[in-house]
């Protein structure tokens, strides 16, 4: 199979860590994590309160698109459990920005 965007393999290191106990002393270390408590049931962690890929993605259903589990519009799934501090006040958190339709696409992997 060619190397392409559809290619992830198996290290997904510098993407997003997998197999890990998500827990409140883990997110209370980090202090930029949500509490797992408060994460919607939408992205469940596995048997073992691990993170897996399926907490994100659903193999089985796109209607997200890219087989996740809610919605990334203004970034709300990742904001479920990332905190970061000054996200919510950000320009990027605050942009109404649109796209005239003109090349370059600077948003050419979104569709949003």
């Amino acid at each position: 199979m060619p190397p392409g965007k559809g290619l992830q393999g198996t290290d997904l290191s510098d993407d997003h860590p997998i197999s890990f106990q998500y827990s409140a002393d883990l997110a209370a270390d980090n202090g930029e994590l949500a509490m797992p408590g408060s994460i919607s049931n939408m992205l469940p962690l596995d048997q073992n309160g691990e993170l897996q890929c399926t907490t994100c993605h659903d193999p089985h259903d796109s209607q997200y698109g890219k087989l996740l589990r809610m919605t990334n519009i203004g970034s709300q799934l990742c904001i479920e459990c990332h905190r970061e501090s000054g996200w919510q006040q950000s320009s990027h958190s605050q942009s109404f920005a649109t796209w005239s339709g003109r090349p370059p696409n600077p948003w050419k992997d979104s569709e949003y």
